[in-house]
């Protein structure tokens, strides 16, 4: 297999990274027109200066340098500010950072990352400013100066509601990739493993050294710890194994029954898992047919290594998936195995049969797979792991286990034991790991939108103070008022919601290799983000709409 350095570098994260890059970049983009709906409402209600400060002499290009000017130091100011947060927050990330992430605990903030944050920050503080000074410098001069306020011209509030249309849109692409994220999550976590977590405790063994070159001073060392450790109280099984679920592990191909090589076929893939007795029990894999291993395979394999290593019988106890890939319509208890080798360096008989277990993570189907007795060393020696299937708190285990080890050599690495919960958790922790990245940055600009929105309506109230009075002075209800703005609303949100649906459809692709068990486009959760969107622009109009409806007729027809 030849494959790019990139690849093996970063692995499977490289999708994600992309990911979040464009979540970062649609969040930036809502605060940008955040601040230049706000500074554009703004500069609408300085209009009155500016057209002083033209009466006085001063170009449109210095009106426009002006606002862009001062756009650029508040840009300047955040970012700064933003400097201070953003080495604050690499620490607090890099400490929830789970550790599959390759070369997660080198990311810093450095020279180039300022560099870049630092041109990211100046072309924002640019473009803020823009529109302001463009809609400032075509102000119509002699009407400014007549009516001592710009006139609320089509082109403004144009802008305005096309900012808050396309930050609802994003919020929505945003929301729904957080909302598919977490559901993705929870099937993963929810889906059945068919094994313990919480009940079993997992301890690393590796024998190394002169005392253990021998496969019998191995044995004896296992048969020793295994007979201490099941004597501990609060012990139920304990065992041992070569690799455990969803980690991985090693494998070849299979011969049945009158199936021969042949060097020119690739031969399907099977996992080969080396246990002890009890170690399906203590796992809490369920037997479906037959018997797993006992003491009795251990010791016949034993005595066949001591004889000869070049050929092995061994009872092997195989999974459903590989009973139903090889002996789809018949018994598979009693079939022979063979290596897909020009050499036939061992033959196992199929024992039994336990239900699948997923080995290469919890997102990829388990596949076929066989479990030989640990004595049976034709493949070579194996770093082997205790699992041991604790009564009550598998925790309380951990230093007794330890302890037992040291026993038996005291110069044996024993780290901490861990359960398979945790084994559960860490591969996980990258999907995980994402989920709260794009809650975090989908909580962040919903807090920009609604702040947005809240501007943006309480701008368009302050300028229609007039309009409202001579409708209450008519009679109008404070009802007919409130429907007047939250119409308005519906027209921003409406059109921001189909964009949104048409960006959540375009970035498919992307999400679509992220999201485990669901569609990237569930209509559910699409209804759910919508539901999320409407109810947030809702809230910002609250307080404006409020003071719309509170609005004196009397002190309203007095403003011109």
């Amino acid at each position: 297999m030849v494959e790019p350095m990139m690849a093996r570098t970063l692995g499977g994260i490289r999708s994600t990274l992309v990911f979040l890059l464009v979540i970062v970049g649609l969040v930036l983009f809502i605060a940008c027109a955040n601040v230049a709906s706000m500074l554009l409402a703004r500069g609408m209600n300085r209009a009155s200066e500016f057209a002083m400060r033209a009466a006085m002499g001063a170009g449109k290009r210095g009106l426009m340098v002006q606002l862009i000017t001062e756009s650029l130091t508040l840009a300047i100011l955040g970012g700064l500010a933003g400097v201070l947060v953003a080495f604050w927050g690499v620490d607090a990330i890099k400490a929830v950072m789970p550790e599959s992430i390759p070369r997660g605990q080198l990311i810093q903030v450095n020279g180039k990352v300022l560099a870049f944050a630092s041109v990211v920050t100046v072309v924002t503080g640019v473009l803020v400013g823009l529109a302001p000074s463009l809609f400032a410098a075509r102000s119509d001069l002699a009407e400014v100066i007549k009516h001592g306020r710009a006139s609320r011209g089509g082109g403004q509030s144009r802008l305005l509601s096309g900012m808050v249309a396309a930050q609802v849109a994003i919020g929505f692409v945003l929301v729904n990739a957080a909302v598919v994220l977490a559901v993705s999550y929870a099937n993963v976590i929810g889906q059945t493993n068919n094994f313990s977590t919480e009940e079993v405790l997992v301890a690393n063994l590796a024998l190394a050294g002169p005392a253990y070159e021998d496969s019998d001073a191995r044995n004896a060392f296992y048969d020793d710890l295994l007979a201490r450790v099941r004597r501990t109280p609060g012990v139920e099984r304990a065992s041992i194994t070569s690799k455990l679920p969803l980690r991985g592990g090693s494998n070849g191909g299979v011969l049945i029954r009158d199936e021969v090589f042949d060097p020119n076929t690739q031969g399907g893939l099977v996992e080969y898992t080396f246990v002890g007795e009890d170690y399906h029990e203590a796992m809490g894999i369920p037997l479906l047919s037959g018997r797993t291993l006992e003491k009795r395979d251990l010791e016949l394999a034993a005595a066949q290594i001591r004889e000869d290593t070049t050929f092995v019988e061994l009872p092997v106890v195989i999974n459903r998936a590989m009973a139903e890939r090889y002996w789809p319509d018949s018994d598979p208890i009693g079939e022979i195995v063979r290596p897909y080798s020009p050499v036939e360096y061992f033959r196992g008989q199929v024992v039994g049969v336990v239900e699948n277990v997923r080995q290469w993570g919890p997102e990829r189907p388990a596949i076929p797979e066989m479990f030989f007795p640990y004595t049976g060393e034709v493949w070579g020696t194996w770093d082997m792991l205790l699992t041991v299937r604790a009564s009550g708190d598998p925790a309380a285990l951990a230093s007794l286990v330890r302890e037992t080890v040291r026993s038996l050599d005291a110069s044996l690495p024993v780290p901490a034991p861990y359960t398979m919960a945790r084994v559960l958790e860490d591969t996980t922790a990258g999907r995980r790991f994402s989920m709260l990245l794009v809650a975090l940055f989908a909580v962040t600009a919903l807090i920009l939108i609604v702040a947005g929105t809240y501007g943006v309506v309480s701008y368009a109230v302050s300028q229609r103070t007039h309009e409202i009075g001579v409708r209450m002075t008519l009679g109008a209800a404070k009802g007919n008022v409130a429907w007047l703005f939250l119409r308005r609303l519906a027209f921003l949100v409406g059109p921001g919601l189909a964009v949104g649906v048409l960006g959540a459809w375009g970035g498919s692709a992307l999400t679509g290799s992220l999201v485990y068990g669901i569609s990237s486009l569930s209509p559910l959760h699409m209804a759910g983000a919508a539901g999320v969107m409407i109810l947030v622009a809702t809230a910002a109009t609250v307080v404006p709409v409020a003071r719309a409806t509170g609005v004196d007729p009397l002190e309203a027809l007095r403003v011109d």
